[in-house]
């Protein structure tokens, strides 16, 4: 069933402890003996589709019920504001499954899951990596999988995750993200070994298993690579 209202992501309800979409959401240790689906919503829609798919990397029985509220602003695939967004998401045993009417339902899981719950680093465009949204699930790449994120108003990036480095996010409102992305990401590159970091110049590095890409951006907002 849903319960509980939120504000700009934050659950209000003093029975809940108080967390915000994407930030610090601690997967619980045991299920609530109350939590259930919400018959008839995306969220129990994509559960159903998930458990039935047989994929690897099933999410377990829920531990919460499903949360929805209003945000101040909703999320779309290329960061775009929606002042009055309706959103909801649902825990479960090993994983989440978020949505709002712009990105419709995803789910969240595995590695990729961990991480992007314990990742407060800050994006090149606004925001924090934990405060993105899935905009696609899991996609097969490379040997690998990668997971689409934005943010409203904000930044927006790829969490890559393979067997051999495990799950980090390229931020590609940087300079050394974006050319990554565009340009073949793990088939050309190898997956990533580090998030993306940056430096006081404003230039940008990601490593990947091949090396480094070192880029900036310059005054007419190209890439350049190397420096």
């Amino acid at each position: 069933m849903r319960t509980n209202r939120f504000s700009k992501l934050t659950l209000l309800a003093a029975t809940v402890a108080t967390a915000t979409l994407g930030t610090a959401l601690l997967p619980a240790q045991a299920a609530e003996p109350t939590a259930s689906l919400t018959p008839g919503t995306a969220i129990s829609t994509k559960y159903e589709q998930h458990r039935a798919s047989g994929e690897s990397g099933f999410i377990g029985s829920p531990i919460s019920d499903e949360l929805c509220g209003v945000s101040g602003t909703g999320v779309t695939a290329t960061g775009a504001v929606n002042p009055g967004s309706l959103e909801c998401f649902q825990t479960f045993e090993t994983g989440m499954i978020t949505w709002n009417g712009l990105t419709e339902a995803h789910v969240l899981k595995g590695a990729i899951y961990q991480a992007w719950l314990a990742n407060p680093a800050p994006l090149a465009a606004g925001g924090t990596v934990n405060t993105t949204q899935p905009i696609t699930d899991e996609q097969p790449v490379a040997g690998g999988v990668q997971q689409f994120f934005a943010v409203a108003n904000g930044g927006n990036g790829v969490y890559y995750w393979s067997a051999k480095t495990g799950a980090f996010f390229v931020d590609t409102g940087t300079a050394a993200g974006q050319y990554y992305v565009n340009n073949g990401g793990p088939a050309t590159f190898g997956f990533p070994v580090s998030d993306v970091h940056t430096y006081n110049n404003g230039s940008s590095y990601l490593n990947t298993e091949t090396g480094s890409i070192t880029a900036h951006f310059d005054a007419q907002g190209q890439i350049v690579t190397g420096s």
